[in-house]
């Protein structure tokens, strides 16, 4: 029989309720802060240097009581903040997370004098074809 993949965004959602359940409207916990927690989670899960306190403990115990990874948790809160045409690219198995977050960084970093220089090489190279 074969192994079905989960798909990452309905386990990640399902790690958002949860949260949500546990904590309701925390200040603490929203959009922009619960990623960098998650973060500092799942370097604590790897390396278990330093300690947790208030509600990094809870969540951190929420986590681990449940069956998730801090870590695991973590990227898939980064690539909940893909953009929409790479998101789909991944919820299609086009890409993978590595190169999502990969392809996503390079987008974050790019500057103006390169996205003109890509616009005019895909203008020249229509011309080409024409």
């Amino acid at each position: 029989m074969e192994k079905v993949r989960k798909s990452w965004l309905t386990q990640y959602e399902s790690v958002k309720n949860l949260i949500q359940k546990e904590f309701g409207q925390n200040e603490e916990l929203g959009v922009r802060n619960l990623c960098k927690i998650l973060g500092r989670l799942g370097t604590y899960h790897y390396k278990k240097n330093g300690f947790l306190l208030g509600t990094e403990k809870k969540l951190y115990d929420l986590l681990i009581t449940n069956g998730f990874n801090p870590f695991t948790v973590y990227r898939w809160a980064l690539l909940d903040k893909i953009p929409e045409d790479i998101k789909f690219q991944l919820r299609n198995h086009y890409l993978g997370q590595k190169r999502a977050s990969k392809l996503m960084f390079e987008r974050n970093h790019e500057t103006e004098t390169t996205l003109q220089k890509d616009i005019k090489q895909l203008g020249l190279k229509l011309i080409e074809v024409m």
